[in-house]
């Protein structure tokens, strides 16, 4: 009876043990079928994939990756896998240098905030400056002394450009995508070091706009009501 009575608790401890190792083994089938490792890292070792302070990241609808490589002073283009395409920085005109590029947004067009010279450039693809329709945008930095910095666009037509100026009056403008002024919020003392725009579903006419406050160490939403 011993003997039957720990045949009869083995066959139950091997049942249990292939249930736990059935549903282990599951989980992790599960997790593989909704969860998709690809890479750890693009393995960029030498130059001319060398960056020195990468700050930013955006990508187009041909899935492409433009990296802003600060302290190089130049916006770099690779493949989605990794491979590198073509960068350009200060030396491709006098128009067109980096000096010291904050911010980047991609959208057809390459967007730039430049820190140091008050401006917010515009490139095709391929690192060719393109010259603004509209001035305003030019204007506003430059007559204001107000330095650009974070930069995002939103509803495939408007750039929303946050800018540090004198007095504490910083603010976040807002322009089309031809250079046009469209509207301005302002937000005091906040130093504006990334932005990011979000459409409301629920409300078709509402963005949310949320802004990294790095003077404040918080982050500040904005409603916007698009016409």
């Amino acid at each position: 009876m011993k003997k039957n009575k720990y045949l009869s608790l083995s066959k139950c401890i091997s049942l249990l043990f292939g249930i736990s190792l059935y549903l282990y083994i599951s989980h992790i089938v599960c997790s593989a079928e909704s969860y998709q490792f690809v890479q750890q890292s693009w393995k960029i070792q030498d130059p001319p994939w060398f960056f020195y302070e990468p700050t930013y990241i955006a990508s187009d609808t041909d899935n492409y990756i433009y990296i802003l490589d600060r302290l190089n002073n130049q916006i770099q283009k690779f493949t989605e896998n990794g491979e590198f395409v073509t960068k350009w920085e200060n030396e491709n005109n006098e128009y067109g240098q980096l000096e010291n590029p904050k911010g980047l947004a991609v959208y057809h067009f390459v967007y730039v905030t430049d820190a140091k010279a008050n401006r917010v450039l515009k490139f095709n693809s391929n690192g060719l400056f393109m010259h603004w329709e509209n001035d305003d945008i030019v204007n506003h930095y430059q007559a204001d002394h107000c330095i650009p910095y974070a930069i995002a666009i939103c509803n495939k037509r408007n750039l929303y450009i946050s800018g540090m100026c004198q007095k504490d009056e910083n603010s976040i403008k807002v322009f089309d995508t031809s250079g046009k002024f469209l509207k301005e919020f302002s937000v005091g003392n906040a130093w504006i070091h990334s932005l990011a725009i979000h459409q409301n579903v629920s409300h078709p006419n509402e963005n949310e706009i949320y802004a990294l406050d790095y003077n404040h160490d918080t982050v500040m939403v904005i409603n916007e009501k698009v016409k």
